[in-house]
């Protein structure tokens, strides 16, 4: 399977994220906060993220999990 993030509308700063397994990670809040929710990998994954390493909107898991926002 193959895929590109081709939005021709905006220009914007793609890039690869390759997260291991047990990876902690907390959820970024629009105010800023530190209270969001923390969650902890059970499977490695690898995607393409936009803006921020954290912010995946492709990617598949290490036992093929695939996910297309």
């Amino acid at each position: 399977m193959a895929r590109t993030i081709d939005w021709s509308g905006s220009e914007m700063d793609n890039m690869y994220t390759v997260v291991p397994r047990n990876h902690t990670q907390q959820s970024l809040l629009p105010n800023n906060g530190t209270d969001g929710m923390r969650f902890t990998s059970k499977y490695g994954y690898v995607g393409l993220a936009v803006e921020e390493p954290q912010f995946v909107v492709d990617g598949t898991n290490e036992t093929g999990l695939s996910y297309t926002k």
